[in-house]
């Protein structure tokens, strides 16, 4: 800030922290599609190994 204030420092926190819970919900977000994708890459393992063994 080229002029600090308490009322600039307080408004820049809350935008701060506005833009930290937008990032985090979008890390969230992430993490859950990243453990679904986990999910089916292992159902398509199991398959394949099933698959390979005859069982399919």
């Amino acid at each position: 800030m080229a002029e600090p204030s308490e009322d600039r420092a307080r408004q820049a926190l809350e935008i701060m922290e506005c833009e930290r819970a937008r990032l985090s919900e979008d890390i969230d977000g992430l993490v859950a599609a990243r453990d679904a994708l986990d999910h089916l890459i292992e159902d398509n393992r199991a398959y394949l190994t099933r698959s390979a063994d005859g069982e399919v």
